[in-house]
């Protein structure tokens, strides 16, 4: 396994657990929530907890957009800067035509 298959793999990895992670927050129901907070929690408390799982599934989408970058330059070579120039290196000669000229 090379180098570049392990930052794949880690991309697709951490943007399918976000994905799963959106859909638990998403399809979370109150109940679901009371369960996996404190019973005495104050309102703060409870929006704490709600704050520190969305900072952890934007936390794995984050992890899955590091991989991907990492990637990027053996995927998608960049592009080359071209000068262009005329004849031995000097600079380009235009001959610029009337509008009615016949080319």
């Amino acid at each position: 396994m090379s180098p570049l298959d392990v930052m794949l793999d880690n991309m697709r990895h951490f943007q399918q657990v976000a994905l799963d992670a959106e859909a638990t927050l998403e399809g979370l129901t109150a109940d679901q929530f009371s369960e996996q907070v404190a019973p005495d929690a104050s309102p703060e408390d409870q929006f704490k907890f709600l704050l520190a799982q969305v900072k952890k599934t934007a936390g794995f989408r984050q992890m899955a957009q590091d991989a991907a970058r990492d990637a990027a330059p053996y995927v998608h070579p960049k592009l080359a800067s071209v000068e262009h120039s005329g004849p031995n290196g000097g600079p380009i000669k235009l001959n610029i035509l009337p509008e009615d000229a016949d080319l």
